[in-house]
């Protein structure tokens, strides 16, 4: 059994404020004639006969200026749902790394420029961490130059045309795990909630990379996604992992999903929903903070391996994601081609090899 509570405070004048479990409502009336206006915004009008116990009630919704849509249940949302959940994270990294030996020296200065931060935070410790920097300034920072032959630079500026067609993006989320909603009442009707985070798109390497050309990284919080021409490198607190493009599979789709945040201004909205809704997928009219949401339609893509690189991410614009997945189709046909040789050269050098001393 539910419970109820109800209370009437007569301010005189026929004015009545009404208490009750669903907020605070208002009426005025004199015999005869009373109205009323209810916490859930309905507006409710009251003839009587006095002395006969005839009445007529008009009762009238709150009206909205927006249309009330169907339940879209292909969409996505942000509730945070209990149940089986979808990780997108990249798992047995190191393992796919351990050959590379690219990624295995630049791992080499990372660290040691990793613990020079650390020890530049304490103070007692300062001047070491500053002469680590200084040492690998001066002899360990690493030449990656690329050298590019026809073919291969095709398939550099196709990526370069990639990165910078997503950077128009007025918003990038990276989207961490997914749910299957149980209960589409508590959210907005839509079939699934992802928890994300806004990413952004940026030039330039770590400071201990020399590099001829122009390498644009994701930034994640503290990872760092580095889109060099031949693999990507991830950098995450100490660690240095990666994968070269043709071990990789991209997909670009649409993500349909309901914005409780601000609307970017180049996002697509094809409809609203309500952040409550019943069974028809209407309003839900027992919760009284209950308001309509959009429903945007997003670009999504993502990017995933046999061994264990699982990547998504949502773009506000669906027209410039649509762009994207063209080059992706050109950038992917250069990498088939690209399998059964080696069409980037790179000149990889170390000013100084750590364990050696200055002559």
């Amino acid at each position: 059994m539910g419970w109820r509570y109800r209370k009437s405070i007569n301010l005189g004048g026929g004015f009545r404020i009404n208490l009750s479990k669903s907020g605070i409502g208002y009426s005025w009336g004199v015999k005869g004639f009373r109205l009323t206006k209810t916490a859930s915004g309905r507006t409710r009008t009251t003839y009587s006969i006095p002395g006969t116990g005839i009445s007529y009630v008009d009762e009238s919704r709150k009206k909205s200026n927006q249309v009330n849509f169907k339940r879209v249940q292909t969409a996505e949302c942000r509730t945070l749902t209990i149940g089986e959940t979808t990780y997108y994270s990249s798992v047995n990294l190191d393992e796919m790394s351990k050959n590379d030996i690219i990624l295995k020296k630049i791992k080499e200065i990372h660290i040691l420029n990793y613990i020079a931060n650390i020890m530049c935070m304490l103070i007692f410790t300062l001047p070491i961490g500053l002469i680590i920097k200084l040492f690998i300034a001066m002899y360990g920072k690493i030449d990656l130059e690329y050298e590019f032959d026809s073919y291969s630079e095709e398939k550099y500026n196709v990526l370069k045309d990639i990165i910078l067609l997503m950077k128009k993006n007025n918003k990038m989320w990276r989207v961490k795990t997914s749910v299957q909603n149980a209960n589409l009442k508590y959210s907005s009707g839509a079939a699934n909630s992802i928890t994300r985070n806004i990413i952004n798109i940026r030039k330039g390497v770590p400071w201990y990379i020399n590099t001829n050309i122009d390498i644009y990284h994701i930034i994640d919080g503290n990872e760092k996604i580095y889109l060099t021409p031949d693999r990507i490198i991830i950098i995450n607190g100490s660690k240095v992992t990666g994968s070269k493009y043709n071990n990789l599979d991209f997909d670009v789709f649409n993500s349909k999903y309901i914005e409780e945040e601000s609307v970017p201004k180049d996002a697509s909205v094809i409809s609203y929903t309500w952040k409550y809704v019943n069974k028809s997928g209407g309003a839900d009219r027992r919760f009284s903070n209950n308001r309509q949401l959009p429903i945007c339609n997003y670009g999504g893509l993502s990017i995933t391996s046999n061994e264990g690189i699982n990547f998504r991410m949502q773009c506000s614009n669906i027209n410039i994601m649509a762009k994207v997945g063209e080059y992706l189709n050109k950038f992917v046909e250069l990498i088939n081609k690209e399998k059964s040789s080696e069409n980037i050269y790179y000149n990889f050098q170390e000013k100084k090899d750590l364990g050696e001393n200055e002559e």
